[in-house]
């Protein structure tokens, strides 16, 4: 049931952002403890595997979190760099093909 946990925060931090990653990895860690950790149907902290859960959820946040901003970065700047390419090409191509002077 924790890789399910994991899965749902690493969904929630690479399509919304770090601020709700981080929010949801504590959401599953509550849920975790409540449901699954001994004794259940209460938030002992006192067991190691409640700050191991605890921890893996906030590594998986933040990690994933930051790679899917990057990649959101990347995305841009490559869209950005294509179209200022395309227009300087299509300037370029107005440049050669005009008979009279310019005014590109």
């Amino acid at each position: 049931m924790a890789l399910a946990f994991l899965l749902g925060v690493l969904g929630i931090s690479a399509s919304w952002g770090l601020r709700e990653a981080v929010f949801m990895s504590v959401i599953a860690t509550l849920a975790f403890n409540y449901y699954f950790l001994p004794p259940i149907g209460t938030f002992t902290i006192a067991d190691p595997q409640n700050w191991i859960a605890l921890f893996a959820f906030l590594v998986t946040a933040v990690t994933a979190s930051q790679l899917s901003a990057r990649a959101r970065r990347g995305a841009r700047a490559a869209i950005e760099r294509r179209q200022e390419l395309s227009a300087s090409t299509l300037s370029a191509s107005c440049c050669f093909q005009a008979t009279t002077p310019p005014s590109c």
